[in-house]
């Protein structure tokens, strides 16, 4: 399974400390370098980025095509740009990313998404976290990533808690 992450998901579940997930979900994950550069620049202090960066099941790659990317830079910020451009290339067959415009740009060349909500409830699926609420929880109270009450409810009824 080729799968491409913006910046955005890979810094929540750094946050939540529990990156393991997306290892053990996807065994590898290819990024963009601006994505790099935006998870330096966050300079969480819940791990190593260098060491993270470097670890075997993460991959940095470029986007070959500029001009796409350029595009895209007119909507969206770096990441998300360069996720899409390479989601685009390389066919992938799932983009990681949150922000609802890039979403939308994304379905657009028909690129299957999901996002942190949806990787926790694939995560609880397969048995890897279970409950997640919790993480749920750290996220909106301590990490500040927004969810609605109405998407809080929905994805805990999905997750059966």
């Amino acid at each position: 399974m080729v799968v491409i992450s913006d910046t955005s998901v890979l810094s929540n579940f750094l946050q939540l400390g529990r990156i393991d997930v997306l290892e053990r979900l996807y065994q590898e994950l290819i990024i963009p370098s601006s994505v790099a550069i935006e998870l330096q620049a966050l300079q969480t202090n819940v791990t190593d980025l260098d060491v993270f960066l470097a670890e075997e099941w993460i991959h940095i790659n470029q986007p070959k095509d500029k001009n796409f990317v350029n595009s895209l830079k007119r909507k969206l910020d770096p990441g998300e740009s360069e996720a899409i451009a390479l989601a685009v290339e390389l066919k992938v067959d799932l983009l990681l990313m949150d922000e609802l415009l890039g979403r939308a740009v994304a379905e657009k060349y028909g690129i299957k998404i999901s996002g942190t909500l949806g990787t926790l409830l694939r995560a609880k699926e397969k048995g890897l976290i279970n409950p997640i609420r919790p993480l749920i929880d750290q996220l909106r109270g301590e990490i500040g990533f927004w969810i609605s009450a109405s998407l809080y409810k929905n994805v805990l009824q999905l997750a059966g808690e």
